[in-house]
């Protein structure tokens, strides 16, 4: 907000929802909305009634003459469960009512005249609410050195489990990733390089010691085969479900074969790939087959605590922490 030729007393200010259309109402989806400056809190509100308007009266907000200050809007979302009413999936999107009835946003001059607000709308992309989230990270591995051996490691990442109160979730289910495969260009001169047999294993802890429960050795995505290079379906021999609060790590191996030429050198990059939409759903959230077109399917498990594929629980990498839209931060081994 910026006041010109004299200093303003902010008194109030109109909110709108423009949720996008595979969101729903705002009333649902959130109980409280507040206007802060900084870290204090200034105004509070809600919508309600199936209203996507909504006014707060603000204290404590002095425009200075001939300046600006910044406030942010932030709000508390209902729960995801059987008794209250936050859908997962929803888009929440709380603008600043520019264009709302003459006198929602005003405040008063210094000479005590009362001072209506000229704006246009904000448009803000808004936020997908959903009972937990998965945050991926890349990790290191053992060695960079590009060498023909069996079981070598590619890539290692993990995916922890968000929840703000991990009493009250299951944690986040996997059933998908794509593992992009990237072979230096074959010569005389440099060599071959080829990646076989593709497997995906998870851990409990940053060492790499403790297999995940369920699957034998850890192995949760089992041998693919003939792989040469581009883009590898990874998918779960089963769902992987992370605890609420945990993180699990995961290690891509697969076989290399080097073959040096004249002037021995190659390489392979290896990344998990995200997506750069949400799913095309009729509803927030979808089954497996429902978006099998994704490259990082995975689910909140609000339905049920023993998720299944067929479940209308999952949802692709869009807009996933850690997980960019043209895939994470590309692992190379080379020589």
């Amino acid at each position: 907000f910026s006041a010109s030729n004299d200093a303003v007393t902010l008194n109030r200010v109109a909110l709108q929802s423009t949720p996008s259309t595979s969101s729903s109402t705002p009333w649902s989806d959130l109980t409280t909305v507040y206007l802060k400056l900084g870290s204090t809190t200034v105004g509070s509100t809600s919508f309600t009634n199936t209203a996507t308007t909504t006014t707060v009266n603000v204290t404590g907000v002095v425009i200075p003459k001939d300046g600006n200050v910044v406030l942010g809007i932030y709000a508390d979302v209902a729960g995801i469960d059987v008794t209250t009413s936050s859908e997962e999936g929803s888009v929440v999107a709380i603008d600043y009512d520019g264009n709302a009835q003459s006198g929602s946003t005003y405040g008063t001059g210094d000479s005590g005249s009362t001072v209506t607000s000229v704006s246009v709308d904000t448009a803000v992309d808004g936020l997908r609410v959903f009972k937990s989230y998965p945050t991926l990270a890349k990790l290191s591995i053992p060695s960079n050195s590009l060498v023909t051996g069996t079981g070598v490691d590619l890539y290692r990442f993990s995916v922890s489990a968000n929840l703000a109160n991990p009493a009250t979730g299951n944690g986040v289910g996997l059933d998908k990733f794509v593992v992009n495969v990237a072979t230096s260009t074959a010569s005389a001169a440099a060599g071959t390089t080829t990646v076989t047999n593709l497997k995906v294993y998870a851990y409990t802890e940053s060492g790499f010691s403790n297999t995940v429960p369920g699957f034998s050795n850890g192995l949760v995505v089992a041998n693919i085969v003939g792989l040469v290079a581009g883009d590898n379906v990874a998918t779960t021999s089963s769902v992987v479900q992370i605890p609420a609060g945990a993180t699990y790590y995961f290690r891509v191996v697969g076989d290399v074969t080097f073959t040096g030429g004249t002037s021995p050198s190659g390489s392979v990059t290896t990344k998990i790939l995200g997506d750069s939409t949400y799913p095309s759903l009729a509803t927030k959230m979808g089954t497996v087959i429902g978006i099998s077109t994704s490259n990082f399917i995975w689910s909140p498990i609000a339905t049920t605590s023993a998720l299944a594929t067929t479940d209308n629980d999952w949802t692709n990498g869009f807009g996933v922490s850690g997980l960019p839209s043209d895939g994470m931060t590309g692992t190379v081994i080379s020589k």
